[in-house]
């Protein structure tokens, strides 16, 4: 028999069935999945469900190559004891449950790699003023930046692990620093100096240094010039001090010699003549008189 009371308890537990089945769920699911990378683990978090607690998730995925599988009151997974410098890509799956209540599964393909390792920076090829720039490492890596002033925005990214600079200004120093990238992850920074080579000559430009040593030699045979000629003209004045032969002294030496040449005439006339013939009349009385003891002296030790 349908009584009042029966009514009232099948009612009562009706109203508690439908609030248990209103509240006792997820009113929003998990979604969004983030990666944190470090350099042997990679952490994956999500946005929490909300909902009638308590609140716990069923986690999935494969990224270390097995696939992992925990249940979580977290909303966090953290895969370690990874190889640094390694990309993975996985399928990760997480799904609320909201006191017993199950929400919707989210599911996503993920890209998550640890740090990549340190590189190092050097060159392959160095031209001074072009060089190759490589960056050597072990591990993966997807991109990599060069950073320096020299180039357009302060830094080039390129996915090879090599980068050709070249018009590079001599007698400068560079110094380029870099860093290789993995899934959006940096490695640590890394740098490498280079020189360029002044192509300066004692601390001139090439043209310059030229031209002073055109004026240079251009001044020495100027000054060699003028030193022969100095010398020729010193030696010839000397030379005819000591005895050279000019037109003057040769004219001289033709009067003296025919002076000479009339000496002896006259010598020879003198000893042939009488000698008190020869006597200058014009001298004196003392004067004729010597000269004519000395002609005939002469005159006596002729004969």
């Amino acid at each position: 028999m349908f009584t009042v009371q029966r009514f009232v308890g099948i009612s009562v537990f009706a109203c508690v069935i439908w609030i248990h089945g209103v509240f006792a769920q997820c009113t929003s699911d998990p979604t969004g999945f983030t990666v944190t990378s470090a350099a042997d683990s990679i952490t994956i978090t999500w946005t929490a469900a909300t909902g009638s607690g308590p609140i716990t998730y069923d986690f999935s995925s494969s990224i270390d190559g097995s696939v992992a599988h925990a249940a979580l009151t977290d909303t966090s997974y953290v895969f370690t004891g990874l190889q640094g410098g390694v990309s993975y890509d996985a399928t990760t799956r997480v799904q609320a449950t909201c006191n017993g209540v199950q929400s919707e599964p989210y599911t996503e393909m993920i890209q998550a790699g640890t740090i990549p390792m340190t590189p190092e920076l050097t060159v392959n090829s160095d031209d001074d003023t072009d060089i190759n720039l490589v960056f050597i490492h072990e591990g993966e890596a997807d991109s990599y930046v060069i950073m320096n002033n020299f180039f357009s925005g302060g830094q080039v990214t390129t996915a090879n692990s090599f980068y050709f600079v070249s018009g590079l200004s001599p007698g400068k120093t560079y110094e380029f620093r870099g860093y290789s990238s993995l899934n959006g992850v940096p490695s640590e920074t890394v740098s490498y100096t280079h020189k360029v080579e002044s192509d300066a000559v004692m601390g001139m430009p090439p043209m310059a240094f030229a031209a002073f040593w055109i004026i240079f030699i251009i001044l020495v045979i100027v000054i060699i010039i003028v030193v022969v000629v100095v010398v020729i003209y010193c030696y010839r004045k000397k030379k005819s001090r000591r005895g050279g032969v000019s037109r003057e002294s040769t004219r001289e030496l033709d009067r003296d010699h025919e002076d000479d040449n009339n000496s002896v005439d006259e010598k020879n006339q003198w000893n042939r003549r009488d000698p008190y013939e020869y006597a200058d009349y014009r001298l004196t009385e003392a004067q004729r008189k010597r000269a004519f003891a000395i002609a005939a002296q002469k005159a006596a030790m002729a004969s």
